[in-house]
């Protein structure tokens, strides 16, 4: 990212998503504090850092869901910084949360038909649902009512419902928190055939996820980016082994 004669800020073409000096306070502390970050086309970048290093207010900043007092950001060519959540999606972008948000009461159908229907007309709903339901592997659970379903398949549900908008960014928030190792390795080969199709970029804890899903890391410290790069130079860190992996890392 460059400054033009104009003064104007030249965002890199192969970006969708690129923050810029980016510094969100709550009163007297700063949970961002000065972070740089870009996602490429096509990249799965994972998040990771302690408790309270930064990553949820991050993302919250990058969906809009929270306003920084400083710094840009961009989401492909356009600026985002200010938008509200529902305009920021419109730039393409889709966020599961960690706890699902789901309509108890209803089915896995029903649930994906309500996000469908809020960007495609009713004839092109279930077009759009089966694909994805088959792709996630919950096209047995569509009748299924949501609250019945185990924890797992109800990530699985969620998941569903952030792809129904064909997003070009995804973001998931602890996507493994929950999950037993089964399901976590077959949310991992589920995540293996998205870059092709967008990019995304995921907050998580659970390091052997992390090793099996990403391209890239970046590590936040304190609201600092303390780190990123390929997986294997991040872990191999030691400031990353001192501030988060401790023994595990070297294990």
């Amino acid at each position: 990212m460059s400054n033009d004669d104009s003064g104007l800020v030249s965002v890199s073409n192969l970006a969708v998503l690129q923050i810029e000096d980016l510094v969100v306070r709550f009163g007297g502390v700063a949970a961002v504090d000065g972070i740089n970050l870009t996602l490429n086309r096509n990249e799965l970048r994972c998040l990771i850092g302690p408790n309270g290093a930064g990553k949820s207010t991050l993302f919250k900043a990058i969906a809009g869901l929270v306003q920084p007092l400083s710094g840009r950001i961009w989401v492909k060519s356009e600026e985002t910084t200010h938008l509200p959540p529902h305009l920021v999606a419109r730039r393409g972008i889709s966020v599961k949360t960690q706890v699902p948000s789901l309509l108890e009461g209803l089915t896995v159908y029903e649930n994906l038909w309500i996000v469908a229907r809020r960007k495609y007309r009713r004839q092109s709903c279930k077009k759009m649902i089966e694909p994805v339901m088959e792709s996630v592997g919950i096209s047995n659970d569509s009748t299924t009512i949501v609250n019945t379903m185990a924890h797992g398949r109800r990530q699985l549900v969620e998941f569903a419902t952030a792809l129904i908008a064909k997003p070009s960014i995804m973001l998931l928030d602890e996507p493994a928190a929950g999950l037993s190792d089964k399901e976590v390795a077959d949310f991992a080969k589920l995540l293996h055939t998205l870059p092709s199709q967008m990019s995304l970029l995921v907050v998580e804890h659970n390091m052997k996820f992390v090793q099996m899903i990403a391209q890239q890391v970046s590590v936040l410290h304190k609201g600092r980016l303390l780190i990123s790069g390929e997986p294997d130079l991040v872990f191999n860190d030691t400031r990353v082994q001192e501030v988060y992996l401790g023994k595990e890392a070297t294990a």
